[in-house]
C-alpha cells in the first residue's frame, strides 16, 4: 500500500510542478500582453483557472498524505495521549466523509457537464471537472492509509 502511494504521490508532485510553472508563465504572459502590448488574450484566464483548480484539488490530496493540512493543536496538545489519538481518528473519519461527499457531488457534476466544452480552450469541460472526483478518490485513499496507521499505532504499545 505504501509503495503504491509513493508512486502516486511522486506523479502528483511532478504534475503539480508542471501546473504551477504553467500557471505562473501564463499569468505573466497575460499581464505582458494586456498591459504592455495592449493585446488581451482570451484563453489565458481559463488556462490559469484550469491550472489553479487542479493545483488546489491535488494539493489537498498531498496535504492529507503528508499530514500537512491546517490544524490548530493549541487545545489538543494539552489532552492525554488517548484523547489525542481519538481526536486524530475522528478527524480522519471526518476527512473521509467530506471526500466521499466531494466524490458524489463531483461525479454528478462531471456527468452533467460531460458533453460541454470549455469556452476558450479546445478541451472538453470534463478535463477540468474531473479534478474533484479524482482528487477525492486520492484523498480517501491516503486518508484510509493514515487511518490504518493510526489504528495500528495503539496496538504496538506506542504512547
Amino acid at each position: 500500500m505504501n509503495r503504491i502511494s509513493n508512486v502516486i504521490i511522486r506523479g502528483i508532485e511532478k504534475l503539480l510542478l508542471v501546473l504551477t510553472i504553467l500557471l505562473v508563465a501564463v499569468t505573466f504572459l497575460q499581464v505582458v500582453c494586456r498591459f504592455v502590448l495592449k493585446i488581451p488574450t482570451s484563453w489565458s484566464e481559463e488556462t490559469v483557472r484550469f491550472c489553479f483548480v487542479w493545483i488546489i484539488f491535488l494539493g489537498a490530496a498531498v496535504a492529507v498524505r503528508e499530514n500537512t493540512h491546517l490544524m490548530l493543536d493549541m487545545l489538543t496538545s494539552h489532552l492525554p495521549p488517548m484523547a489525542q489519538k481519538i481526536l486524530r481518528i475522528l478527524v480522519l473519519v471526518i476527512i473521509f466523509v467530506c471526500a466521499a461527499v466531494l466524490l458524489y457531488g463531483g461525479t454528478d457534476y462531471c456527468i452533467r457537464t460531460w458533453d460541454k466544452s470549455m469556452v476558450n480552450m479546445p478541451l472538453p469541460a470534463w478535463c477540468l471537472n474531473i479534478s474533484a472526483p479524482l482528487s477525492s478518490i486520492l484523498i480517501m485513499w491516503f486518508d484510509l492509509q493514515r487511518l490504518v496507521e493510526e489504528l495500528r499505532s495503539g496496538r504496538k504499545g506506542e504512547k
